[in-house]
């Protein structure tokens, strides 16, 4: 494939998994984020909530800076909001 050019968006990447999974019928599905994956499945389950069944995220938070430690936190507590569909697993 071709370079793209500028910069790489949350939103194109979701907006690429929603494509993805309309293009082989899923109106609802699991979906699962590990580290970049894990802000694009974020992002995806509170913009899409309705057509995620269950979410999963593996290694999301490791690394950042205290404003990127906000946003997750802020996405976090959006997910913890109640919102049907949600399971947070917590791992020691």
């Amino acid at each position: 494939s071709s370079r793209v050019k500028g910069r790489y968006e949350i939103d194109d990447f979701v907006a690429e998994t929603l494509a993805l999974a309309d293009s082989v019928g899923f109106d609802r599905f699991h979906l699962a984020g590990f580290s970049l994956g894990g802000l694009i499945a974020q992002r995806l389950a509170l913009t899409h909530l309705p057509r995620i069944q269950r979410l999963i995220l593996l290694s999301t938070v490791a690394g950042r800076t205290p404003e990127e430690r906000e946003r997750v936190l802020a996405r976090l507590a959006a997910l913890r909001s109640g919102e049907p569909g949600c399971v947070i697993v917590r791992s020691r």
